[in-house]
């Protein structure tokens, strides 16, 4: 088995968000092997109840990642990746970066404020769009640095449709300073209650995330071949946040989803009409 089938084994969900972002990318071996690899960090926190050893696996990670480019990597995901660009200096930073979200996660369940949520953004979803683009072969630091910023606000869109699964497992993830603006109980998270003030803040949180997303896609649609899947995926985080919306940000009570076929007709058009 070459590198790149055993990423694809690894490849997304069928009818996922992700899974149609990356249908329609012309190299999907980069976008494949970038996916097992966050499918892999991130499934440390769900397959490994010792904290000390999801720790120990997470070093692992990022010891290989550092040796990315070199003679010492053995694992077919990091092989992926070297063959696919991303040993390039940058893109490999860009790499062990989105590692601490994972170390974010196993490490503390509260973010005191806005500069710490934004912080946690940045490296779960900022830093492996920036990777993608260094590996792409992008250079410029404008659209280095608006890949980040759509990264990071696909990642806030992402978390504020699990509010409530998040809040069950003991997780809040918005922060304390938003909680205590919009005076919502941290108790009403943890317990799944729909209150009022929760429904603001949601809707607050959801029009600063679709607006950055908006702003990203403009900005980064000269780029629109290179890097469609980040792009078609910030597509459908805009789609799920109108479909949230439509819910009555009803975060605590219940998961907003689209339907498949709603997803691929929107990856599809913005593939193939929206150019």
């Amino acid at each position: 088995m070459t590198p790149d089938e055993y990423c694809a084994e690894r490849g997304p969900r069928p009818g996922s968000s992700t899974y149609y972002a990356l249908k329609f990318d012309p190299d999907r071996g980069r976008s494949g092997a970038l996916y097992a690899l966050l499918h892999d960090l991130h499934a440390i926190l769900g397959t490994v109840s010792d904290a000390n050893v999801a720790a120990a696996k997470l070093s692992w990670w990022q010891a290989e990642l550092g040796a990315l480019g070199s003679a010492g990597v053995t694992h077919p995901i990091t092989l992926a990746l070297a063959e696919h660009g991303f040993a390039e200096p940058n893109a490999k930073e860009a790499l062990l970066r989105a590692t601490l979200t994972v170390n974010t996660d196993l490490t503390q369940t509260r973010f005191l404020d806005e500069m710490q949520l934004e912080s946690y953004c940045r490296t779960g979803g900022g830093a492996p769009l920036s990777a993608y683009a260094h590996a792409s072969g992008i250079n410029s630091p404008d659209v280095l640095g608006t890949m980040d910023e759509l990264g990071a606000a696909i990642a806030r869109a992402r978390l504020l449709l699990r509010v409530g699964h998040d809040g069950r497992q003991g997780r809040i993830y918005l922060p304390h300073e938003e909680l205590r603006r919009f005076e919502v109980p941290a108790a009403a998270v943890l317990g799944g209650t729909q209150t009022p003030q929760l429904t603001a803040l949601i809707r607050d949180q959801a029009e600063r995330a679709s607006r950055r997303m908006k702003i990203a896609l403009r900005t980064l649609r000269p780029h629109r071949r290179t890097l469609k899947p980040a792009l078609i995926l910030g597509q459908l985080n805009i789609a799920l946040l109108i479909a949230l919306e439509e819910d009555g940000f009803q975060v605590a009570l219940h998961r907003v989803s689209l339907t498949p076929l709603r997803k691929f007709l929107i990856a599809w058009r913005f593939a193939r009409l929206s150019w």
